[in-house]
């Protein structure tokens, strides 16, 4: 894994991961080694502090901040955690969803908003943003991606249920 983040970054190539959860709870992971080449690291809360075996999430995040390019903390209905090389930590609050249909995927959505603003030349507190949001949207309906039928239809969601007005 290393060889090839290291092979993406020297060909300018971004990447980003989300390790998931270890079905074997063994958590050997190199991150010392991995994250340096990563462009953005996607993990949840739960997720940093198992893998470099922190006691707490603050003990996790001091152990990543000098090797990390750009890191998205997801952490629920709570929100995330954006952190960047060289800068303080920023939180920002959820979009609570009071009705829950599902949150299956919602970690996933919260990814794939955080990439296509990133993608979209966003700086990382936008994405951080459509992160947030698009995790709370995945919350509305049933499955990982029964929320996202159609552009227009998130944009309604997130508009009717969020207050947010967003064009995709």
């Amino acid at each position: 894994m290393v060889k090839i983040l290291k092979y993406a970054t020297e060909k300018g190539i971004t990447t980003s991961l989300d390790v998931q959860w270890d079905p074997s709870e063994k958590w050997d992971f190199d991150y010392n080694a991995i994250l340096p080449y990563v462009t953005v690291f996607m993990p949840n809360e739960t997720e940093i502090t198992l893998l470099t075996h922190s006691e707490s999430l603050e003990e996790a995040i001091e152990k990543v901040k000098p090797l990390i390019n750009i890191c998205a903390i997801k952490q629920g209905n709570k929100g995330s955690i954006l952190l960047q090389k060289g800068s303080e930590p920023v939180f920002l609050s959820s979009f609570l969803n009071t009705e829950v249909v599902d949150a299956i995927g919602a970690g996933d959505s919260f990814n794939s908003g955080f990439i296509y603003q990133f993608v979209n030349g966003k700086s990382p507190e936008e994405c951080q943003y459509m992160g947030n949001l698009t995790g709370a949207i995945n919350t509305t309906s049933a499955g990982g991606t029964g929320a996202f039928a159609s552009k227009k239809e998130i944009e309604k969601v997130a508009f009717e249920k969020f207050g947010q007005n967003i064009s995709l």
